[in-house]
C-alpha cells in the first residue's frame, strides 16, 4: 500500500512539473517584457531630454535675434589703478568713464578677473577700447560677437601693455 502511494505522489508529481515549468516560463516573459519596458521608458526620456535642448537652443535664438552677450573683464595690477580711472568705450562710443572702486580694487589685489560691463550687442565686428581715463583714447580693438552666445572679452594691463583675448 505505501508503494501504491509513493507511486501515486511520483505520478502526480510529474504530471505537475510540466505546469510548474510554464509558471516559471511566464515568470521569465513577465521579467523579460519589464526589462523591454524599462529600457523603452529610458529610450524615449534620452529623445525627450534631446528634444528639450533642441528647443531650448531655438527659443534663445528667437528670443536673443541677433544679438550676443557680451562681458567685459579686466586683469591687472591694482597698484597701477588705486589713482586713476578707466574709460570704456564701444564702437566709438564712451560706455563709462570713472575711478574704480574700493572693491573693484580688491578684486584685482587677488588676481581675479574684474567684471567691468555687460551688454547685448548685434553680431558681428566691434570696435573696444580700454584706457586710463582723462588720456587720448588708443586704437581700438576689433572683437566678434557670436549670435545667440555669451561672449567673454578679457583685457590684461600689464605696464602699460593691453591684451584683448575673447572666450
Amino acid at each position: 500500500m505505501m508503494k501504491r502511494l509513493t507511486v501515486f505522489i511520483l505520478l502526480a508529481l510529474c504530471a505537475a512539473a510540466p505546469g510548474w515549468a510554464k509558471e516559471l516560463t511566464d515568470a521569465e516573459k513577465a521579467e523579460k517584457s519589464v526589462r523591454d519596458y524599462e529600457e523603452r521608458i529610458e529610450r524615449i526620456a534620452g529623445e525627450v531630454e534631446t528634444i528639450r535642448e533642441e528647443l531650448e537652443a531655438l527659443a534663445r535664438e528667437m528670443v536673443e535675434g541677433e544679438t550676443g552677450r557680451v562681458l567685459i573683464f579686466m586683469k591687472g595690477k591694482a597698484s597701477d589703478w588705486s589713482d586713476r580711472g578707466l574709460s570704456l568705450a564701444l564702437d566709438g562710443k564712451v560706455i563709462f568713464s570713472r575711478p574704480l572702486s574700493t572693491s573693484e580694487l580688491d578684486v584685482l589685489s587677488r588676481g581675479l578677473a574684474l567684471e567691468l560691463f555687460e551688454v547685448r550687442l548685434t553680431s558681428g565686428e566691434h570696435a573696444v577700447n580700454l584706457y586710463e581715463m582723462g588720456t587720448e583714447a588708443p586704437e581700438p580693438v576689433s572683437m566678434i560677437v557670436k549670435r545667440a552666445a555669451i561672449n567673454a572679452w578679457t583685457v590684461n594691463i600689464q605696464d602699460e601693455n593691453t591684451e584683448w583675448t575673447a572666450q
